[in-house]
C-alpha cells in the first residue's frame, strides 16, 4: 500500500519524508495545533451568532401570530433566504479555515472540511 501524496496546496520547509524518502514540505506540529485552535474559536463563534439568529426568527415569528397569510408566507421567504445565505456563508468560512490548517493529504483535508462542514450546519 503507497502512502498518499502531499497535496499541492500543502506548503512547509521542504525536508526529506522518511517513509517515501522523497522532500517534502514539512509544517510543523506546533503551527498546524494553532490553526486548528483558531478554527475552533470562530466555528464557535459562528455557532454562537446562528443560535442567536435563529432565536431572533422566532420571536419575529411569535410576534407575526394573528397577521395575515402572505405576511407569514414573506416571512417563510425571508427566512429561507436567510438559510441558503448562512449556509453559503457557512460554507466559505469552512473552506477558508480548512485551507489554513495546511493538510498534508487530500483525504485529511477532505475529511476536515467533512468535519468543519456537519458542525456548522
Amino acid at each position: 500500500d503507497t502512502p498518499e501524496p502531499c497535496r499541492p496546496q500543502h506548503h512547509g520547509e521542504p525536508r526529506l519524508n522518511p517513509v517515501t524518502a522523497q522532500v517534502e514540505p514539512f509544517y510543523p506540529w506546533h503551527q498546524r495545533m494553532w490553526r486548528y485552535v483558531q478554527s475552533a474559536v470562530i466555528m464557535t463563534i459562528c455557532g454562537i451568532l446562528i443560535v442567536v439568529a435563529l432565536l431572533g426568527l422566532m420571536v419575529v415569528r411569535h410576534r407575526m401570530q394573528g397577521h395575515s397569510w402572505w405576511t407569514i408566507a414573506g416571512f417563510q421567504f425571508v427566512v429561507a433566504m436567510f438559510v441558503e445565505l448562512v449556509n453559503y456563508i457557512l460554507r466559505l468560512i469552512s473552506r477558508n479555515l480548512t485551507e489554513r490548517e495546511n493538510h498534508r493529504t487530500q483525504s485529511e483535508h477532505e475529511t476536515q472540511m467533512l468535519v468543519k462542514v456537519m458542525l456548522l450546519k
